[in-house]
């Protein structure tokens, strides 16, 4: 996917409270190492503040 396409996607979505990330890996974030980590750790932060 292109920054174009997910930047098209993210602009599409109805939500408000959205943020769009890049996280430079591969498609299923095998590498660079710690790739997955790093999406996750977005996601997990992401989570939290919006956590009661």
């Amino acid at each position: 996917m292109y920054d174009s396409d997910a930047r098209a996607l993210a602009d599409a979505l109805a939500a408000e409270d959205k943020t769009l990330e890049f996280n430079k890996a591969d498609h299923y974030l095998q590498e660079p190492p710690g790739a997955r980590d790093q999406a996750a750790d977005l996601i997990a932060a992401w989570v939290a503040d919006r956590a009661p």
